[in-house]
């Protein structure tokens, strides 16, 4: 953990100033609105609402990493491989990476699923979307997966 924090930091600081970061560490309770399943996702339910997710956010400086808990957090790392986004901190906007580890193989085409997380924090609250999307090996079976995201919603507060 803190090796990746300080890779990011020094990113940021290459790439320039990022702005002074809102504090935004902590651990959040979260509710969550699936939106539609446009990657034809197993398990995934449009309109589904979850409560009482856990989002936990370490912060260094304008790093940060964000761990999903819970039920969602197992789904996590079954679809995807990881359940933690790894990111910067721009005031109070969050925005992080969940690189899909595991691979999957549908009508001839090899992909893993990512994830962006964008959120921001105002206060102890906090409100955005969470994108999952396929990465393929552009094989000839992956037409269906070109440009498809599924979206979350999310709102909580720590």
């Amino acid at each position: 953990m803190q090796r990746t924090l300080s890779l990011l930091v020094f990113v940021g600081l290459a790439c320039g100033d990022l702005g002074e970061a809102a504090d935004v560490a902590g651990a959040y309770t979260t509710n969550l609105t699936y939106g539609s399943n446009e990657c034809n996702l197993d398990g995934w339910n449009e309109g589904n609402e979850l409560s009482a997710v856990p989002l936990t956010i370490l912060q260094s400086g304008n790093a940060m990493e964000a761990e999903v808990g819970g039920g969602v957090g197992i789904y996590l790392d079954v679809v995807v491989g990881s359940r933690v986004f790894e990111g910067i901190v721009t005031g109070t906007f969050v925005d992080g990476t969940l690189r899909g580890e595991r691979r999957f193989n549908s009508a001839g085409c090899e992909f893993t699923v990512n994830g962006d997380l964008e959120v921001r924090v105002e206060g102890d609250f906090l409100s955005g979307e969470v994108r999952l999307r396929p990465s393929t090996d552009g094989g000839l079976g992956c037409s269906p997966f070109a440009g498809c995201i599924n979206r979350v919603t999310l709102n909580g507060a720590r």
